[in-house]
């Protein structure tokens, strides 16, 4: 085996022993383990139990968290730091100051999107078409058309309509969609249109948006969702706000807002964990597996596009970013007042308070 992946391995194998001995983060660079020194023993330890090349620094490094495997988002507020952890097991050896701000520690749980299944209960032809409902390319997955734009696009996520998992690389412009996807019996007579534009998702570059269009031609209403009805323009949503989504597998749900500048990282593409900023995160989680392209609503306006999340969170895309990355228009800008920051500051315990009933059952999974 070669140094990196020795590097790797000893990482995926010492990483929960070396952080209750005393570290304060396991990473890998250039082939070398290298292991944050929070308590003097773990330099023992390590040098006792773990043959690979190891290089000891001190302290915590607040320009990388997301290096750490068990950070799997961030973000930054003016007086804190939002870490969102993998579990409670890792919570005591996660930092609780990063750059000179305390850190406030929620557990979601690994983030990511979904998988194939062709067991979840079948979803409706609709026509004219709306937001809401199934969607696929010519493959046996699940997914959700979003909504149709102000400018008549069909808009959902890339990893729903553009990426081929079998060959594991992007389908061509042109590919044809289908809905019902073919998950819930989608075929030939259901075609509505063709993938236009995407992102393309790398895991060496930063994202904001897992998006795609579709040029639909068949008959559609535009702003409308399933379950939902018409919406008006397009907000930002503050921490606090409730949201509510229509999904292909969940219906309508609806969660509270958390964060609206976080950066995670998202397992679950064919080449690896992608890392998106500036998303949105709900708690608790406002989707299961098919709901993926879902579009988030405030105040009757489109607040964001649901691409992944874990048991425990939702994260979606920023309506400013999907305009941006695809050009996509839904009308006017609606602007919140922001929340007051005691209520900000209290977001963990208000939601526990009355938001648990709210927790969908099964995982929340970005496709199908």
């Amino acid at each position: 085996m070669s140094d990196v992946s020795d590097a790797y391995e000893a990482k995926k194998k010492y990483e929960i022993p070396l952080l209750e001995h005393g570290a304060s983060f396991v990473a890998v660079e250039k082939g070398v383990l290298v292991i944050g020194v929070r308590d003097p023993e773990v330099k023992e330890w390590a040098k006792k139990h773990i043959p690979v090349k190891m290089k000891f620094v001190s302290g915590f490094r607040p320009l990388d968290p997301l290096r750490v495997s068990h950070i799997v988002g961030i973000s930054e507020q003016e007086d804190r730091i939002n870490l969102y952890i993998e579990s409670h097991r890792v919570k005591p050896h996660t930092p609780d100051i990063i750059d000179g701000k305390p850190v406030r520690k929620i557990v979601t749980g690994r983030f990511r999107i979904g998988t194939y299944n062709s067991n979840i209960p079948n979803r409706d032809r609709v026509r004219p078409v709306v937001g809401g409902v199934s969607v696929s390319p010519p493959e046996k997955i699940a997914g959700t058309l979003g909504i149709v734009t102000e400018d008549g696009m069909g808009l959902t996520n890339a990893h729903v309509a553009a990426i081929n998992y079998f060959r594991g690389k992007n389908y061509p412009d042109g590919t044809k969609i289908y809905q019902p996807g073919w998950v819930d019996g989608g075929r030939k007579g259901d075609v509505i249109g063709e993938l236009a534009i995407y992102t393309n998702l790398k895991n060496d570059v930063t994202h904001t948006v897992d998006g795609a269009t579709i040029d639909l031609d068949v008959s559609y209403e535009e702003m409308k969702i399933l379950g939902i009805g018409e919406l008006d323009g397009w907000t930002i949503p503050e921490p606090m706000q409730k949201v509510l989504k229509s999904g292909r597998t969940t219906g309508v749900t609806e969660s509270i807002v958390v964060d609206n500048n976080a950066t995670v990282k998202m397992d679950g593409y064919p080449w690896g964990s992608v890392t998106f900023e500036q998303c949105i995160i709900t708690i608790p989680a406002i989707a299961e597996e098919g709901d993926s392209g879902s579009i988030l609503v405030s105040d009757g306006h489109v607040a964001g596009m649901v691409f992944g999340g874990s048991d425990a969170a939702t994260a979606a895309c920023r309506p400013d970013n999907i305009i941006m990355e695809l050009g996509v228009c839904f009308g006017r800008r609606y602007r919140n007042r922001a929340e007051p920051p005691e209520l900000i500051s209290r977001v963990g315990e208000l939601i526990r308070g009355v938001a648990l009933s709210l927790i969908p059952a099964g995982l929340i999974k970005s496709r199908g």
